[in-house]
């Protein structure tokens, strides 16, 4: 794509199309006004709870990202919350530098661009991230294409977004489907030693991490 124009490079995106803006497109690259004028309500929801749950919390959240412009904002703007809820233990790459591309890591990673571009932007629902202190929470309101099993065995992929799906991919941020629940669910269980726990119905699914394995008491 070095030798194409700006209009070229966006038209093979896709985020053109015979000179108008799609709503991949917008949704990517837009101002936040612009996209509100075909989303009503365009947000994706982080909260940050200092519990377990909102009843043990001492407030409703301690933290909430306000509103900003675009995906792309949203992505680099949660994404910066995110890695510092984690642990990363210290390594040194083959640069000598500080490696933080770890297999945990490159399972939220895929989890917030998972969100992202299948995400259902004209469900009443809104596409929500919670960090509680046991675990991360990433609810998302549009069903899976295929069942879990099937998505992951075949690896298919078939994006609810797949203009906003292309643009992660360009900038080596987002893999097909398939491959991103393996990456996530092996990614996880590989440092924390329990497996995402994945729950899906016609009009949504949820993933969460869990930080650790939670015991069962005998009453």
């Amino acid at each position: 794509y070095n030798e194409l124009s700006t209009v070229e490079f966006l038209e093979k995106l896709r985020v053109l199309v015979q000179d108008k803006v799609t709503i991949g497109g917008l949704l990517v690259f837009g101002k936040e006004d612009k996209i509100n004028e075909i989303i009503s309500d365009f947000r994706i929801d982080y909260l940050e709870i200092m519990g377990t749950s909102y009843s043990d919390a001492p407030t409703k959240y301690q933290y909430r990202l306000p509103p900003d412009e675009n995906v792309f904002n949203y992505y680099f703007n949660i994404f910066e919350r995110l890695i510092k809820k984690i642990e990363i233990p210290f390594q040194l790459n083959e640069q000598g530098f500080r490696e933080e591309n770890q297999p945990q890591v490159k399972a939220i990673r895929e989890a917030l661009v998972n969100l992202l571009i299948h995400t259902d932007y004209f469900s009443k629902a809104k596409p929500r991230i919670r960090v509680f202190s046991n675990r991360l929470e990433f609810f998302n309101p549009g069903s899976l294409p295929k069942d879990l099993k099937y998505i992951i065995k075949e690896d298919f992929s078939m994006p609810r977004n797949p203009i906003m799906a292309k643009a992660f991919r360009m900038v080596h941020l987002a893999e097909g489907i398939g491959s991103g629940f393996d990456k996530m669910i092996k990614g996880w269980k590989g440092h924390y030693g329990i497996e995402p726990i994945v729950e899906a119905n016609f009009d949504y699914y949820k993933i969460v991490f869990p930080f650790k394995t939670v015991e069962k008491t005998v009453e």
